[in-house]
């Protein structure tokens, strides 16, 4: 697969992300991919390049009496420069839900937005670098009333979980290396995360998150002229939140490993991929008003499968598909207790097709489904145990000049 397709997949979902409030533990993972794909299937500089990409995505959900509808239209500028890229991010988002005893809720805002800076230095000392700073520009909406806090959903059901945040910076750092067919990497990125005011729904208004430590390591192998392995792990270590200067929640430290393989072929190429997550316990607020290692661990291991398949009809047009299980394990809370969060499965299919039009233009339209049967879920976002049902339909399109 060449660089800019690789790169792309990768950047596209996770840079709107964070700049949609994901945070930054992502993203050390994220610049050490790109680098990775860099060294592995390196390409010629070009000359300086603009590009501009808008579009819309509708994502209706249903199930156990409730019903929801969030929609967002992004709108992306990025530019290149040989070693130098540099882009902004942000989105307006419209979310509705209904709730099972009839109430709704709605908003509309601006969600925050993200500004990517990065420099690349390749083949020009003994390991290849990547120099990233992303940004996080508080313009969302932060002071939720308690009514529009039922609109912070689960992330299983709808892309965007949150409305903004403040002032983030997250430097990170990348280094890779090939020998032949083989190419790996190793990254770090430190993000630090700004406070914000959460409004009456949190009980306090100064939320002060904690910063985030991110390590991920990658290893690449051009096994066959037309095939390549990956392995690929990472991991986050959180520092504590904060409500009002009072410390209140430690999140317990993240764990991945991710491996897959992909083809490509004549007009077709081919990708698939497990991957393995898992949370340790988190820090919480005991009886007398202090973090405590909580007595089981509040997320229960989590696995993701997916595969992914495209055609070439011709020079312009492509045709994708991919498929994606997930099997999030119960936590380690009996299920009388108001911690236990249960069982979930989740199954989702897109399809889509991607045209270019006269040298300059793009265009992709996706559309998709997901089935989530789960048990309750009694933290936050809480979800009722039952069987949902969601469609995606979204459509993009990208101008170079």
């Amino acid at each position: 697969m060449r660089h800019g397709q690789t790169l792309k997949r990768w950047k596209a979902p996770v840079a709107a992300g964070a700049a949609l409030g994901a945070g930054g533990a992502l993203i050390a993972l994220v610049a050490l991919v790109a680098l990775v794909a860099l060294v592995a299937m390196p390409r010629p500089a070009k000359a300086a390049e603009t590009t501009a990409s808008s579009g819309f995505a509708v994502h209706p959900w249903w199930g156990s009496g409730e019903r929801a509808v969030q929609f967002y239209v992004p709108a992306e500028v990025e530019y290149r420069a040989g070693p130098f890229a540099a882009g902004l991010l942000t989105a307006y988002a419209h979310t509705w839900r209904r709730g099972s005893g009839g109430e709704d809720a709605s908003l509309s805002a601006l969600l925050d937005t993200k500004l990517t800076t990065s420099y690349s230095a390749v083949g020009r000392l003994p390991v290849d670098v990547l120099l990233g700073l992303d940004l996080n520009l508080p313009t969302g909406k932060t002071r939720l009333s308690r009514r529009e806090a039922s609109l912070v959903m689960d992330p299983d059901l709808v892309p965007i979980t949150s409305f903004g945040e403040g002032f983030n910076a997250n430097p990170t750092l990348a280094l890779a290396r090939s020998w032949g067919a083989v190419a790996a990497g190793v990254g770090a990125g430190y993000a630090w995360r700004g406070s914000y005011d959460l409004g009456s729904a949190a009980g306090g208004d100064d939320y002060d998150p904690g910063d985030v430590v991110t390590l991920s390591a990658e290893v690449r192998w051009a096994f066959a002229p037309t095939w390549e392995a990956r392995l690929a792990g990472g991991y986050a270590r959180y520092g504590r939140d904060e409500l009002d200067g009072k410390e209140v929640l430690g999140e317990g430290d993240f764990w991945s490993l991710l491996a897959g393989c992909s083809r490509d072929w004549g007009r077709w190429s081919a990708s698939a991929d497990v991957q393995g997550i898992f949370r340790q316990k988190s820090e919480v607020l005991s009886a007398d008003g202090t973090l405590g290692t909580e007595p089981e661990r509040s997320r229960g291991p989590e696995w993701r499968g997916a595969a992914r398949a495209g055609y070439a009809l011709d020079d312009a047009t492509r045709l994708t598909a991919a498929l994606e299980g997930q099997y999030t394990a119960e936590n380690g809370y009996s299920d009388d207790s108001p911690f236990f969060v249960g069982s979930r499965e989740r199954v989702a299919l897109t399809a889509g097709v991607g045209r270019q039009f006269a040298s300059v233009w793009e265009a992709q339209a996706d559309l998709g489904g997901f089935y989530l049967h789960t048990e309750e879920s009694r933290l936050a976002p809480a979800l009722d145990a039952g069987t949902y049902l969601g469609l995606v339909v979204r459509a993009l399109v990208t101008v170079r000049f």
